[in-house]
């Protein structure tokens, strides 16, 4: 990826997580996340994945946090909603979408949204999103339990 590109994804995803850290725990420190894209197929598709990755990685790490930041890609393709669109639909589409939220607590935290949609475009895009980070949410949490149980 550009330079330009790494930015942009950094910048997306630091809006994605910044308000679910509780950062007063922290006082005088910074939390550095570094995240390796071997491969990606769409820029909406890597701020999902990786805001989910990081997001994951700082429960683990054992950083409090208000609570999991799940996010999702949406994409208009011919009048129809599309989650995780590649590259090639998301170019073809009229828009796209990208939504990182906080299930647990029923909280958007970022939308970032490009191209030309209507208003209930934008409404049925989040509203799919949702529904799929409330879907990996459960998924992720039970993860983290399990693995937390096998530590202790």
């Amino acid at each position: 990826m550009r330079d330009a590109e790494d930015r942009s994804i950094a910048m997306a995803i630091h809006q994605a997580l910044v308000s679910s850290v509780r950062l007063e725990t922290f006082p005088k420190s910074t939390i550095d996340i570094f995240l390796t894209v071997v491969e990606t197929d769409g820029i909406e598709g890597c701020v999902a994945a990786g805001s989910l990755a990081a997001s994951t990685a700082l429960a683990d790490a054992g950083i409090e946090v208000l609570g999991l930041v799940m996010s999702c890609s949406a994409a208009i393709v011919n009048d129809e909603v599309w989650l995780d669109p590649t590259e090639e639909e998301a170019r073809s589409s009229n828009g796209t979408l990208v939504l990182a939220c906080m299930p647990a607590l029923t909280s958007v935290t970022s939308v970032w949204q490009s191209g030309k949609m209507t208003p209930e475009q934008v409404f049925a895009c989040m509203t799919a999103c949702e529904e799929r980070c409330s879907d990996i949410h459960a998924v992720v949490a039970q993860a983290l339990l399990d693995r937390n149980k096998q530590s202790h």
